[in-house]
């Protein structure tokens, strides 16, 4: 059983487009990770096959070093390298206690696999605000 409750994800914007029984099979694919002030939970350069969304606290995302933007509990990253070439493109940073939920590259092919429409909306999701960023 998931950690997260499909209900957990609803006010979630990547998620805004799914329905009920949708955020449940999402909420089944995600684990929580929890990291402390200064600590990396991804940097610039290395492979990364994990995508994550925010669930509480804040995160810096910086680019050769630059602070770039401020993360907030519902913002999501990482999706560059699970869809590209799988090398990080920036570092992104715990600033206080976060909570982040996880969804694997596997997780995530197995979503493509048994729910095509699903990863569809969350894909149509994530280039409308890389569109806008």
């Amino acid at each position: 059983m998931s950690a997260t409750s499909g209900s957990e994800l609803e006010s979630i914007k990547l998620f805004a487009g799914l329905d009920a029984d949708e955020r449940a099979i999402i909420a089944d694919l995600l684990t929580i990770e929890t990291y402390g002030n200064g600590l990396s939970i991804v940097r610039e350069g290395e492979v990364g096959y994990v995508f994550y969304v925010l669930k509480t606290g804040r995160a810096e995302v910086s680019h050769e070093g630059p602070l770039l933007r401020v993360l907030a509990p519902g913002d999501f990253f990482g999706e560059v390298a699970i869809s590209g070439d799988g090398k990080r493109s920036s570092t992104v940073t715990a600033r206080g206690d976060v909570e982040i939920w996880a969804m694997f590259g596997t997780s995530l092919g197995q979503l493509e696999r048994s729910h095509p429409d699903i990863a569809s909306k969350l894909r149509t999701t994530v280039r409308d605000r890389q569109a806008t960023d």
